[in-house]
């Protein structure tokens, strides 16, 4: 959109999927700083509007619902006590 000053503002949609993505990435590196997994969900949310991919995002969580990945863990690795390594 054009402002009184004749300057353009408009953004393409690739800038704010890229813009989205950099957030998500940042999100993702210090979750804790963007307010955790609520957070990283909005901006997956987000992302996959942006790129026109809600139904496979929507399909992919529903499968990580159902289906959790495994992660192992060394527990002397991590510091974790036996019962939750």
């Amino acid at each position: 959109m054009t402002d009184p000053t004749g300057r353009n503002d408009e953004r393409t949609a690739q800038e704010v999927l890229d813009c989205l993505v950099t957030h998500l990435n940042g999100a993702l590196r210090r979750p804790g700083m963007y307010g955790d997994e609520v957070a990283i969900r909005l901006y997956l949310d987000a992302v996959a509007f942006a790129d026109a991919a809600e139904q496979a995002w929507q399909q992919e969580l529903k499968d990580l619902q159902t289906n959790p990945p495994r992660i192992l863990l060394h527990r002397r690795a991590r510091g974790l006590p036996r019962a939750l390594g």
